[in-house]
């Protein structure tokens, strides 16, 4: 599990500097297109951009996911034995117990 872990977080910093790189690119490119030596102008518009699109997405890319799929919040009294399951689980694998969601939708999921 946590090869897996480390993997999945190599793969996201790599997209997240990839990102940056080509955001970076289409700044200097831009900056430079539009006056002569705008290419440190266009480089610092794009990585305030890519500021604000990082920051944007780790702090508020659950919620967003959540509101696109009008994911409701479970509690106890609504679906006891779902809660129950959940939670014994996670104290079985040693991990938090994670909040839980229904989303309404005919196609099965796993989200």
């Amino acid at each position: 599990m946590y090869e897996q872990i480390r993997a999945n977080r190599f793969k996201s910093s790599l997209l997240i500097s990839v990102m940056a790189v080509l955001i970076v690119l289409l700044g200097f490119v831009i900056g430079e297109a539009i006056t002569r030596d705008g290419g440190m102008i266009g480089i610092t518009i794009a990585l305030a951009i890519w500021f604000i699109m990082v920051a944007f997405s780790y702090f508020g890319g659950s919620g967003m996911m959540l509101a696109m799929s009008s994911a409701k919040p479970i509690e106890h009294k609504d679906h006891p034995q779902l809660v129950n399951v959940v939670e014994e689980m996670a104290i079985a694998s040693g991990l938090p117990v994670p909040k839980i969601y229904l989303i309404e939708d005919s196609a099965p999921n796993a989200f």
